[in-house]
């Protein structure tokens, strides 16, 4: 059977996969944020703004196909979510944990040799 590309709205969890990824990228770009460049602490401020067509239950109508890719449809209503946040500086281990990313631990290796190591923890749960 001959596979057939279908073009499907995007789900809420592939747009935040979506703008999460770009949102890395972009960072990466950012030579202050590179992985031999350390810092005892930060913090952040966050504003996104999300603009998208609500398919609602009518999904009949609210793409249009054009050489297999979507195109914003200015007849559609538009609704917008933006999302702010402000996070406080945090100890680097804490960010750590609750972000699920290791926190570096000095153990003994094979031989008896001390190295440097990761470990994640599970973020405490809020309250």
């Amino acid at each position: 059977m001959q596979e057939r590309v279908i073009n499907r709205a995007l789900s809420g969890e592939e747009i935040r996969t979506a703008i999460l990824k770009e949102t890395s990228d972009l960072m990466a770009k950012d030579c202050r944020l590179a992985s031999h460049v350390a810092y005892g602490a930060f913090s952040y401020e966050l504003s996104i703004k999300i603009k998208f067509q609500d398919a609602g239950s009518n999904v009949q109508g609210t793409n249009i196909q054009a050489a297999g890719t979507t195109v914003f449809d200015p007849e559609l209503p538009v609704e917008e979510l933006t999302i702010a946040a402000s996070v406080a500086e945090r100890a680097p281990n804490e960010v750590r944990v609750q972000t699920g990313q290791g926190v570096p631990v000095l153990a003994k290796g094979p031989g008896g040799r001390v190295e440097e190591k990761k470990i994640t923890y599970a973020p405490k749960k809020k309250a």
